[in-house]
């Protein structure tokens, strides 16, 4: 009796903690994954140009701890149609478009390991993929064809050859910042932005947990400005991928950021070494990681905790919506490209909580964060314990009959 029950104990257990196998991923440095390989993606394929340009790229993140259900997908703008899936890995984060039928995505998995991918998506093929430090958010392109990723583990910014995997140019955060007075302890910046700026000669970059945005030089690596500071959460808290809209040569630095933790989207301009606040959009926004300001003057945002993409105009009118479980990341519009070069703003909106429409429940969004396979044993557990108190109950019963 008593072994029968600890076999059931076992089983449920091993639902939880026993791997699941998963093809074997070898550290590659050219594609020779085959179309019909592991690596493939699943769906129709736009094939024309003009369908290229009605797509919308999204990643999604998947549930927490790596545990499944990321995947990048391209959605028909005009018709939210699903057109392409890439699922091979848990979580997708970073997704550029680097010309008409090519893509490069960080996405990696508990037992896969992280992997920055070039991808054709019109012939559904790895291009070449290279092994990159765990959970890394960030993998760009660089003119020179390097590519630079921000190294969240290691706290640094490093710029790689993709044919290679050889490192060159390095930034480590910790050369240039306390960890006693900056950073997290246990995860020093998590680093999850880095964009090339300037033809290059500096990188604008994101540790979240500093709260703050900065820009390095490439050659001095001096910083050159930075928007907010350490527990300055008035200004930014926990923010994720800016992106810089003019120059210093033109008025002063403009910074787009999803600042996260104040569930907003916040537009900066620096003068005179101040900054200032210049538009603002919160409307209903629940953790906010992603905005592009598109050549139209609108914006789009992926509203990570409200499980869902949406484009808005200046004034706060959402006029693009898409629903996207599982915690979308990072969304591009194809025919734009990765930085999109959408003008800056003043019209200085703020759309309160509640004003916009959209945005999941609070118990949808809390579901999504529930991995599935511990959810799975918790049922079996409580469905086996229950069986055990009616087998109780009955022998109560039969003891009770005797006397």
């Amino acid at each position: 009796m008593w072994r029968r029950r600890l076999l059931v104990v076992a089983a449920i257990l091993a639902v939880v903690f026993v791997p699941v196998p998963t093809p074997a991923d070898v550290p590659t440095t050219l594609g020779d994954l085959s179309p019909s390989g592991a690596d493939s993606a699943t769906g129709p394929q736009p094939t024309t140009a003009t369908d290229a340009d009605s797509i919308t790229w999204i990643t999604t993140q998947g549930h927490w701890r790596g545990l499944g259900g990321g995947e990048l997908v391209a959605v028909d703008t005009a018709t939210g149609e699903r057109l392409w899936t890439h699922d091979r890995y848990n979580h997708y984060y970073d997704v550029d478009p680097l010309n008409e039928s090519h893509l490069l995505v960080s996405a990696g998995g508990v037992y896969s390991g992280q992997w920055a991918i070039e991808i054709d998506w019109r012939e559904n093929r790895v291009v070449r993929r290279v092994q990159i430090p765990w959970d890394t958010h960030d993998v760009d392109a660089l003119p020179s064809g390097d590519w630079v990723v921000a190294d969240k583990d290691d706290s640094r910014v490093v710029e790689i050859n993709p044919g290679t995997g050889a490192v060159g140019w390095e930034y480590r955060f910790d050369a240039h910042y306390d960890r006693e007075q900056n950073g997290v302890a246990g995860d020093f910046t998590h680093l999850n932005d880095v964009d090339a700026i300037r033809n290059g000669s500096a990188y604008l970059l994101s540790p979240r947990n500093f709260d703050r945005v900065l820009v390095v030089n490439r050659s001095t690596k001096e910083t050159e400005w930075v928007l907010g500071g350490q527990g300055d959460h008035a200004t930014l808290e926990r923010q994720h991928n800016p992106t810089l809209l003019t120059n210093r040569s033109a008025g002063g630095p403009r910074v787009l950021v999803a600042d996260s933790e104040n569930d907003r989207v916040i537009e900066y301009h620096r003068t005179g070494g101040d900054w200032r606040a210049t538009w603002t959009y919160a409307g209903n926004l629940s953790w906010p990681r992603d905005a592009d300001r598109l050549p139209n003057g609108n914006t789009l945002i992926v509203d990570s905790g409200g499980q869902r993409v949406l484009e808005v105009t200046p004034d706060g009118e959402i006029v693009w919506e898409r629903q996207r479980r599982l915690h979308p990341y990072d969304a591009e519009r194809q025919s734009f490209g990765d930085e999109p070069g959408g003008p800056p703003l003043d019209s200085g909106l703020v759309a309160p909580p509640g004003e916009a429409n959209g945005g999941e429940s609070d118990s949808l969004a809390l579901l999504a964060w529930v991995p599935p396979r511990p959810t799975l044993a918790l049922l079996l557990l409580l469905g086996w314990i229950g069986v055990e108190l009616r087998g109780v109950g009955r022998r109560l019963r039969r003891v009770v009959g005797r006397d």
